[in-house]
């Protein structure tokens, strides 16, 4: 279970729910897209399912936690810099 890039998307959350503005949104996005690279660069561990993605790419079936985590952290706090449209 990938706890590490949940625990650092739901301390996103935490901080943009404390810090309005920009800057919350700025960091909120930037922890998410951490996440997600952690979660899609991290080798399979032994038993895991891949799913195929692509010609020669394939990721892990729990990645797909961590990209609709990002998908839903960038639509709920919008881009740095350009908020929520």
């Amino acid at each position: 279970m990938p706890w590490l890039p949940l625990c650092a998307l739901v301390l996103a959350a935490f901080v943009a729910g404390l810090l309005r503005g920009p800057q919350a949104r700025a960091a909120a996005v930037v922890l998410a897209l951490v996440a997600a690279w952690w979660l899609l660069s991290k080798p399979p561990a032994e038993g895991e399912v891949l799913v195929e993605f692509g010609p020669q790419r394939g990721f892990v079936q729990s990645d797909l936690v961590g990209v609709v985590a990002l998908v839903i952290a960038v639509v709920r706090f919008g881009w740095p810099g350009r908020g929520r449209t």
